[in-house]
């Protein structure tokens, strides 16, 4: 009888796991929009690429039509990233090198939001901004100025002709024409009250009026809103809500937007003071001896090329390749070569008519850009910051486009230009190429798509 019993308690719970596993395993199926070979696309994954949904506004087609051309988009990219992986174009000295510059670049940002976002951002404005992020709201107005300013019968005056207003719309009358007849906004009366598209953190309308407009559903009114120079009659009629991103990833964009609108100065001085104390901490030091000779030789350059033999050989064919060895600033995690410095110089920069000493200034200038993104970029590492979830999902995401983008280089365009007699006809072959690697593409890597995943998250657009 025991052994009977155990062996029933044994299959109940074998049951058991069998049925979480099958739950589990749902529960993923439902958030996997596309799987293309062993990889898979997920819904956050859509999501986050989707991003604020511009795309949808671009479209003359319905929300759900976007997003599934979006995820079209994905895939393909995603296909020719597999291919370009097949094909050992990951180990492309290009990619490579704008990878690098990439993550350098996620690093430096990194540590402004940490070392001087973090503490010149309260939590709080963060989370209030978040409360209406990639929302926007259609609002006309009804407006009465003061007569007199600071006086508080023509304040006392206003608002009861206000209050009278809004009385007539609660009453059933027509907003637009109040708004025409009593309104004296000159720029929105003719329209009635017309103020267009409202976006949350607009710089157009103050934080309090923000606040109050955007806690207006569609259809609803305020109540006489009072401001230095009159009183406001709002009215919402119509919403609109792009995607949004979690919490975490909307944080850092919403802490630059405040500082760009409201705290602009003050993150000025604090960064320079920053920036000099991380120069000394990493013994920061300009090779003036061999910035001096890159410059001399850029001058020499002015006056060899007007010269037969200097034709078509660009503006630094004087510069050798032991030249661009040379570190132009050092620190302690690194250097700026002579051979790193030379592809950042625009077609306008240096111009062929300076004296020595203006190379030697423009260049130290420009170094200056360049020192601090790596710079802060190596403090950021030095911490580890390199290995937080964000960094590692847009190297990720940007490695993707760099591996489509030389597949479609090298196999493609490269061979259009081979095929085509002039720039139409290389073209045409290269839409019909593009044509024949993605049907190969998606029988070589089995694409399926899951609409139905799409469609069930956005069930209510």
């Amino acid at each position: 009888m025991r052994w009977r019993l155990l062996v029933k308690r044994i299959l109940l719970v074998g049951l058991s796991l069998i049925f979480l596993s099958y739950q589990h395993c749902a529960q993923k199926a439902d958030n996997i929009v596309a799987r293309v070979g062993t990889e898979i696309i997920t819904l956050e994954e859509f999501e986050r690429d989707f991003g604020d949904s511009k795309l949808v506004s671009r479209l003359k087609a319905s929300p759900m039509q976007a997003r599934e051309s979006h995820l079209e988009k994905m895939i393909l990219k995603k296909l020719m990233a597999l291919a370009a992986r097949a094909d050992s174009l990951d180990q492309d000295d290009i990619v490579q090198k704008e990878l690098t510059e990439e993550k350098e670049k996620q690093l430096y940002l990194t540590a402004i939001q940490v070392d001087i976002y973090d503490k010149l951002v309260s939590e709080q404005e963060v989370k209030e901004y978040y409360q209406h992020l990639n929302e926007k709201r259609h609002v006309a107005q009804i407006f009465l100025k003061f007569n007199y300013l600071n006086n508080p019968k023509e304040v006392e005056r206003v608002r009861k002709k206000a209050q009278r207003l809004l009385d007539k719309i609660k009453k059933g009358a027509d907003f637009a024409e109040l708004a025409k007849k009593y309104s004296q906004d000159k720029r929105t009366a003719p329209n009635g009250g017309d103020m267009g598209y409202i976006r949350w953190g607009t710089d157009r309308l103050s934080k309090h009026l923000q606040q109050i407009i955007f806690n207006l559903k569609p259809g609803e009114v305020s109540q006489p809103v009072e401001t230095q120079i009159g009183f406001h009659i709002f009215k919402v009629t119509e919403e609109k809500i792009y995607y949004k991103p979690s919490y975490s990833e909307a944080r850092f964009r919403i802490q630059r937007i405040l500082i760009d609108t409201q705290k602009r100065k003050e993150f000025e001085k604090i960064f320079a003071s920053y920036y000099d104390s991380l120069k000394q901490v990493y013994g920061v030091k300009f090779n003036e001896e061999n910035i001096y000779r890159f410059a001399e030789k850029m001058a020499a350059s002015k006056e060899q090329h007007s010269k037969p033999d200097s034709l078509n050989r660009g503006r630094f064919y004087l510069i050798t390749e032991e030249d661009k060895k040379l570190p132009l600033v050092t620190f302690e995690g690194g250097s700026i070569t002579l051979g790193e410095f030379i592809p950042t110089i625009t077609a306008k920069y240096p111009p062929y008519n300076l004296p020595v000493q203006e190379y030697v200034e423009g260049t130290k200038e420009r170094l200056k850009d360049m020192l601090r993104i790596k710079l802060l970029a190596y403090h950021a590492y030095q911490r580890g910051l390199q290995n937080s979830p964000p960094i590692q999902r847009k190297l990720k995401r940007l490695k993707e486009d760099l591996l489509a983008k030389a597949f479609q280089g090298k196999k493609i365009f490269a061979e259009a230009s081979k095929q085509g007699t002039n720039f139409i006809e290389s073209k045409k072959i290269a839409n019909q190429l593009m044509k024949e690697w993605i049907k190969k593409l998606h029988e070589r890597y089995k694409v399926k798509i899951y609409y139905r995943v799409l469609k069930k998250a956005y069930s209510r657009l």
